[in-house]
């Protein structure tokens, strides 16, 4: 064979094998995920049990000072709890939440049924409950994480109370990424 054939048999090897090579699927990246550290502040009021048999919780998140912009400002935003009206006989309960920040809602639900457990100061009742972030709207679209509320609940169950507290956790969210 003469070199100018061995070499047009090379290349046309060479575009054959580039053909394929890019006719091979790509394997997807995953989506790019922003991370937004979570602390802040709560404070509400959970009033009676309603008509339905919930409760409702209603009050303010206010996120700290140097929070993320998507999160908020250090100022209160509002925050609603629905917490099931199937408290089990052992104390515990179950809820959905939302918390309305500076770009847009976070939606979550609790992990494990929660538990009131008496605190060292008389007459306020501890609480640590894990929230999955389930979603949410505008810039949490999509959002996942989870989130750790500590409180403090004053007032015997049943009647209206004040229950403070504070959040820390991370949120994931999906970001686009930049053409």
């Amino acid at each position: 064979m003469t070199k100018v054939v061995q070499l047009a048999m090379l290349a046309a090897a060479g575009l054959i094998m580039t053909g394929a090579a890019a006719a091979q699927p790509q394997a997807a990246s995953p989506p790019a995920m922003r991370v937004v550290r979570f602390d802040a502040k709560l404070d509400a009021q959970i009033p009676p049990r309603g008509p339905d048999g919930h409760f409702r919780p209603a009050g303010s998140i206010i996120p700290d000072a140097g929070s993320d912009p998507v999160v908020g400002e250090n100022r209160p935003y509002p925050y609603g709890m629905v917490v099931q009206s199937n408290i089990l006989a052992d104390g515990t309960f179950s809820y959905d939440s939302t918390a309305k920040l500076a770009g847009g809602e976070i939606h979550m639900k609790s992990v494990y049924p929660v538990r009131n457990a008496p605190s060292p100061i008389p007459g306020l009742s501890h609480t640590v409950m894990t929230d999955k972030i389930v979603g949410g709207t505008g810039a949490f679209e999509g959002a996942s994480g989870y989130l750790q509320l500590q409180t403090l609940l004053s007032g015997r169950q049943g009647e209206p109370s004040k229950l403070e507290g504070s959040f820390t956790g991370v949120i994931f969210l999906k970001t686009v990424p930049a053409r």
